[in-house]
């Protein structure tokens, strides 16, 4: 961003999203307001059409509005990470903006060696394509790829035919703790279905029983975090360990609320049971909606969540079929 009343106008590409999300990371602390100023004709970056504004977006069209006939690669969700000699998921997400029935080839590329290939149709009532498939995980590194999708005869904008992702591959067993003060079913579940994947290894830390927590793993989950948790919390932040928190009826809220200050909730003595809807913008990573809306609904203290730092929402909340603002199951990076 440039704080300036001097503008050339000689830049030649235009990434909208990019500037709506400076905007929305400067202004987070004060109450304003955006005015977009544009053709609308965005040549790369992210969809602006999917950007979630915190602030109000007030659009003035201006210049020439014509719409030329276009193909690109909107979105793609992978994992950062995958296990050697496994396969790991590749989600594509391709728009076409025109009036023809069109036909073009998808590729992968490695090394400049096509590594997947697939031809897409479009129409006049087709505009998008989805694609899903898995990639071989054969050698161990950081892999990077390009995903590319050929261009109309007539397109004028090819940059965003092109797009690049990285995934590293690694050969070891990621280790996972289940930290818990209290015995619950969903404990044994946890462990079964994370050891389904036979490079997960559980390990138990057990507060009543446990003096030494810093056992060196991956990743933590938290089970219903109450005071007992304190020293847990105090050594995830202190070293910047990943964790996974999961609350419920026995959850002690004055404890996380004070604890952590990435999100807060207020709650009364009243319970609920949610159901979760999935976010189908969701991109920090590859996930499926493999059909949350219709799992048993979760008990939990009912209240709203104040989330103070930037997050992207897995599942929203929803209460007897109707869908809250409130997110169930939301991703934090710091």
């Amino acid at each position: 961003l440039q704080n300036s009343s001097n503008f050339d106008f000689q830049d030649s590409q235009t990434n909208i999203y990019q500037s709506l999300d400076a905007l929305n990371k400067l202004s987070k602390e004060q109450k304003s307001a955006i005015v977009l100023i544009s053709d609308g004709n965005q040549t790369y970056g992210n969809d602006y059409r999917y950007f979630s504004s915190k602030l109000p977006i007030y659009s003035i069209a201006i210049g020439d509005t014509t719409r030329f006939s276009d193909i690109e690669i909107s979105r793609i969700n992978t994992n950062v990470y995958a296990n050697l000699n496994n396969k790991f998921p590749v989600e594509v997400f391709i728009n076409y903006l025109g009036k023809k029935n069109i036909k073009s080839k998808f590729v992968i590329e490695e090394n400049n060696q096509i590594i997947y290939s697939e031809v897409i149709n479009f129409s006049i009532d087709k505009k998008s394509a989805h694609l899903q498939f898995k990639l071989p995980a054969n050698k161990i590194g950081k892999h990077l790829y390009k995903a590319r999708v050929a261009p109309l005869t007539d397109e004028k904008n090819k940059i965003n035919n092109l797009k690049n992702f990285a995934v590293e591959i690694i050969d070891k067993k990621t280790k996972i703790a289940i930290v818990y003060s209290m015995l619950h079913p969903d404990l044994g579940m946890l462990k079964s279905v994370i050891e389904t994947n036979q490079k997960r290894q559980v390990t138990w830390i057990d507060l009543h029983s446990m003096n030494n927590y810093d056992i060196d793993s991956d990743m933590y989950i938290l089970y219903q975090p109450n005071n007992k948790f304190d020293k847990i919390f105090e050594m995830l932040q202190l070293k910047n360990k990943n964790y996974f928190i999961i609350t419920g009826k026995n959850t002690d809220w004055n404890f996380l609320n004070n604890i952590q200050s990435d999100f807060k909730k207020s709650t009364s003595f009243d319970t609920e049971r949610f159901g979760a809807n999935f976010n189908i913008n969701f991109n920090a990573f590859y996930i499926e909606d493999i059909g949350f809306e219709d799992f048993s609904p979760l008990e939990g203290a009912f209240g709203n969540i104040e989330i103070t730092v930037p997050y992207q929402p897995i599942l929203f909340q929803t209460i007897n079929g109707l869908q809250r603002e409130d997110p169930l199951l939301i991703t934090i990076s710091n």
